[in-house]
């Protein structure tokens, strides 16, 4: 029959020097014990976690992480993205031949809402106030970005290099492998093109059988060089006013600067990493007649917009793989280990944000059940009905085990991402690249990886540890209650 007290009570007096009653003493000490180790342990885990969220935000804020990551983004394709080995023209809007891919030249930034002042001739970012609108302005609407794939009433058309490889230092090709130089490329493909020229038809030489060219509209042809000591092609884009700035989101400016309400991060210029010199210009255009061939009629509806890009010329460029030292030990580095930063730091970010609700709640809930195991009315027949305290203990066990292995992975990602950063440390730290910005930029950022993502996994770390010593001292103390209770109840 159950009895109707409580398992850390007495049903009747005791004498101080009976067993029942040092048990049931040591009872009310170990359920102090145990009550007292997992209260500890909830707040030091809350705690841990509520970092975690305020440390990821933190990263999320670190301007000068977020500045450079476009500029990382671009070293990273730069460097890994597969060369272009052909080269086909197709009318405006066509398909591409099979096995060819279009090749997207730039995308028009879009703009920000703002507003114009016709009596001041004169555009503004943000909303027109009270005073201005009582002198005539108006608001100007934001406008998307758009993609500009026609140059001169060509579109592009590009095949890549699918299988080759970097070619070890004073080796020769595997078979079935050309030699192109720095790279061995299978025999089915062709070298990849290292230089560009756009003249006109008339100008070549037609009985030359070495000349290899495309013909383009309007009596014009691109002339491909395959230069096995030169550096890849690996895009044709179109650049505005000037050669492409090395950080993808920047736009040149001209003159008077760029039209203030274009959505991009400065209206002056390419900012710190400048122009990227070694771009090959082929070709350069009116910008209003880029926009008119492109279809991009939106940008009538920004005031003074045109006016300001008529006098401007945009640029069609080859942008080469930057180019690398010879020395044996740039040689022989795999660029391929730039890409796992950024796949790390996505990851990371949606492993925080989506991960760090559920430990917060598993130790909450974990800490109420905790309550009912030592608080509730139950048998002190260990057996039959005992045991059935040990099903929520058993639950939340699991939940305790998932929390531990969450934040121990963060541990794990944290030691990749360490290893990233001085991976870039020390790229920026060497003469590898003969552009000196490329270094600047990697050195520059491998400075700010930490502030973020090592920091916040840290965390994640501590907290691994402190379950442990927590959560089986806990375990522990309670197991011997039960124990107890049951050889001497």
């Amino acid at each position: 029959m159950s009895s109707r007290y409580s398992a850390f009570e007495i049903e009747a007096p005791l004498s101080p020097q009976s067993p029942e009653h040092k048990v049931t003493a040591m009872s009310k000490i170990s359920r102090i014990i145990a009550a007292s180790l997992m209260c500890v342990f909830c707040i030091v885990n809350i705690v841990l976690l509520l970092l975690i969220l305020t440390n990821h935000a933190f990263a999320l804020t670190d301007e000068t992480f977020i500045k450079l990551m476009p500029i990382i983004d671009y070293i990273t394709i730069n460097l890994n993205t597969p060369s272009i080995t052909q080269i086909a023209r197709v009318d405006s809007g066509a398909s591409c031949p099979p096995g060819f891919s279009p090749e997207k030249l730039t995308s028009w930034p879009g703009s920000l809402e703002g507003c114009f002042c016709p009596g001041k001739y004169q555009v503004s970012q943000g909303k027109c106030t009270a005073e201005d609108l009582n002198i005539g302005c108006y608001k100007v609407p934001s406008l998307d970005s758009q993609i500009l794939w026609s140059w001169n009433h060509d579109d592009y058309c590009i095949k890549r290099l699918k299988n080759h490889y970097i070619k070890p230092l004073k080796t020769s090709c595997s078979k079935n492998y050309i030699d192109c130089g720095r790279m061995c490329v299978q025999n089915t493909e062709s070298c990849p093109i290292t230089n560009l020229s756009l003249v006109e038809t008339a100008s070549i030489d037609q009985n030359n059988a070495n000349i290899e060219k495309i013909d383009l509209s309007d009596g014009r042809s691109l002339i491909i060089s395959r230069d096995l000591t030169s550096q890849p092609i690996y895009t044709l884009e179109t650049s505005f006013h000037d050669k492409p700035c090395l950080e993808p989101a920047y736009i040149p400016a001209i003159a008077e600067g760029n039209y203030p309400l274009l959505n991009i991060p400065t209206h002056t210029g390419c900012g710190e990493y400048g122009i990227d010199e070694s771009s090959i210009v082929l070709e350069s255009l009116n910008m209003t007649k880029l926009f008119e061939q492109n279809a991009l009629t939106t940008v009538e509806k920004l005031p003074l917009y045109l006016e300001r890009e008529n006098t401007a010329e945009a640029y069609l460029v080859a942008r080469p793989r930057f180019a690398v030292s010879t020395s044996d030990f740039c040689q022989s580095l795999d660029f391929r280990s730039l890409g796992i930063l950024n796949d790390l730091i996505a990851s990371f970010k949606k492993f925080v944000i989506g991960g760090t609700i559920f430990p917060l709640i598993a130790v909450i809930g974990f800490w109420v059940f905790l309550m009912y195991l030592l608080f509730d009315q139950g048998s002190r027949k260990f057996p039959k009905k005992a045991t059935k305290k040990w099903v929520p203990w058993a639950i939340f066990s699991g939940c305790f085990i998932i929390l531990m292995i969450y934040c121990h992975s963060l541990s794990d990602e944290n030691d990749e991402i360490l290893n990233q950063q001085s991976f870039y440390a020390y790229l920026g730290s060497t003469n590898c690249f003969e552009n000196q910005e490329i270094s600047n930029a990697l050195a520059s950022f491998s400075k700010h990886i930490p502030t973020g993502a090592s920091s916040i996994m840290g965390y994640g770390d501590t907290i691994f540890w402190v379950s442990i010593i927590f959560y089986f001292g806990a375990v522990a103390v309670k197991g011997y209650h039960l124990a107890s209770t049951y050889y001497n109840g």
